[in-house]
């Protein structure tokens, strides 16, 4: 019994090797896209221009100043300090009060 089911995975096993064979993870040299129908794709699944931000919840940051990339310490400070001023950014969009002295919403807060 046990040699018939090693015989059965082994064989499954064989027939999913055969078909991974042909499928390909390249685009295809000779293909033929239809660039309006893809372009209008895109701007129908595409955010619209003007939208409030509690719908995407985006952040931007400045860009880092230059750390040496050997300094550890130094880089994990500013990525430190990078995310704890876009929390309170993003918490003050929100509206959130922010306890600076705990470093998080205020206790009486109950939720936007």
């Amino acid at each position: 019994m046990v040699k018939e089911i090693e015989n059965q995975e082994r064989e499954s096993e064989s027939e999913s090797e055969g078909t991974e064979e042909k499928l390909s993870t390249e685009p295809l040299k000779n293909a033929i896209y239809n660039s309006e129908a893809l372009l209008e794709k895109i701007k129908d699944i595409a955010w619209p221009k003007k939208i409030d931000w509690i719908h995407k919840l985006t952040i931007h940051h400045q860009p880092m100043e230059k750390i040496d990339v050997n300094d550890d310490l130094a880089h994990e400070l500013a990525f430190y300090t990078q995310a704890l001023e876009r929390r309170h950014l993003s918490l003050t969009l929100q509206r959130i009060a922010f306890s600076e002295e705990q470093g998080s919403p205020a206790a009486d807060h109950q939720g936007p």
